[in-house]
């Protein structure tokens, strides 16, 4: 995710202990929904949409799991954290005779969203994870991971790291020459935090979000950031550069789910059906950059919009790129207990 776009967002209103009433809350990356976005759907749907937000997909889970979620009808979750959704009952399966423009998916994505062959979520939007760098203070650039540690010292306190478990530890193993694939490997696991321990006297912070202000105030001179972040401060800051580092990146897709204990499941299937249709989101492209994950949105963006290599890579820097694999139950404990360390 992405996490993950624009600096506008709908004013952040948890859902009421209790009381879901005729609204619709909708739990989502800070930069998914903005003011116009629920002010139309409520035109449409005579139903008020209201959002909440988190960073991080553990964040979402979380909340989840201690019940303190009941109003929410729908998620924003990264397609990789599914099946760990699904084995824990935390999803509602999608009945595919509800979705209103399904088969208008990109063929890249028609695959993602199901668990053992079921549709549990619908794609809604997709990306990579790179390092946006301020090309004044680092006039001779950047073009991999390894770069970071070759320059910590030039970088000391100006690198931000995503607030993303395994994000970060991503990039230790790419630093180290290997995968995402190695993140079910309990000794490659240790071996990336021991790399990251290296760099870690240089990073200022690991967050998904705030790096924003603090690179265009000339604090912050290089982010680990997801792609759509990255393309709003490109977009107005020439001096800026983002790339996909050429030992590798994540793919990431983050999609739309209803939860178990959706309380309006009709407004839900409202909300995935309007994020599937191409004004709607071709319009929000205007306001919150980021790619879509249906074919007639992207045939209504601008041509300059679709030629932007930060949200539309290309071939070459596409196959640098690869998605989070899926994680064994003692995988996910080994990278949480090294996450920990790492954060402490």
């Amino acid at each position: 995710m992405t996490s993950g776009c624009g600096w506008q967002l709908a004013k952040v209103q948890s859902a009421p202990p209790g009381k879901s009433g005729g609204d619709l809350y909708v739990y989502t990356w800070e930069s998914y929904v903005d003011p116009q976005l629920l002010t139309d759907f409520q035109k449409r749907h005579s139903i008020k949409a209201i959002s909440d937000v988190y960073d991080g997909n553990e964040t979402m889970v979380a909340k989840l799991q201690a019940g303190q979620a009941a109003n929410y009808s729908i998620l924003y979750p990264s397609e990789y954290f599914l099946k760990k959704m699904v084995d824990q009952g935390l999803l509602r399966e999608i009945d595919e005779t509800e979705l209103q423009g399904i088969e208008g998916i990109l063929p890249a994505l028609a695959d993602k969203g199901f668990v053992d062959g079921k549709r549990y979520s619908v794609p809604a939007t997709w990306g990579t994870s790179g390092l946006i760098y301020n090309s004044e203070k680092i006039p001779g650039g950047l073009t991999d991971w390894i770069d970071l540690w070759k320059q910590k010292d030039k970088l000391n306190r100006r690198i931000t790291m995503l607030n993303d478990p395994r994000e970060v530890l991503g990039v230790g193993l790419y630093a180290l020459g290997q995968k995402l694939g190695s993140q079910n490997d309990p000794a490659s696991i240790k071996r990336s935090y021991e790399k990251l321990l290296e760099l870690k006297p240089a990073i200022a912070a690991f967050d998904t979000d705030a790096w924003r202000d603090r690179m265009l105030s000339g604090d912050v001179w290089v982010a680990h950031a997801y792609s759509t972040d990255a393309a709003e401060v490109v977009k107005d800051n020439p001096k800026f550069r983002y790339i996909i580092p050429q030992s590798g990146a994540s793919l990431w897709v983050d999609t739309m789910a209803i939860p178990v204990s959706a309380p309006n499941i009709e407004a839900a299937y409202d909300w995935i059906n309007d994020m599937l249709q191409g004004d709607v989101v071709a319009g929000l492209n205007d306001r919150l950059s980021f790619a879509p994950a249906i074919t007639s949105a992207v045939e209504k963006l601008p041509p300059e919009v679709r030629q932007n290599p930060v949200l539309f890579p290309s071939k070459e820097d596409l196959a640098h790129c690869e998605t989070m694999p899926p994680l064994s139950e003692a995988a996910e404990k080994t990278i949480d207990s090294y996450w920990t360390k790492l954060l402490s």
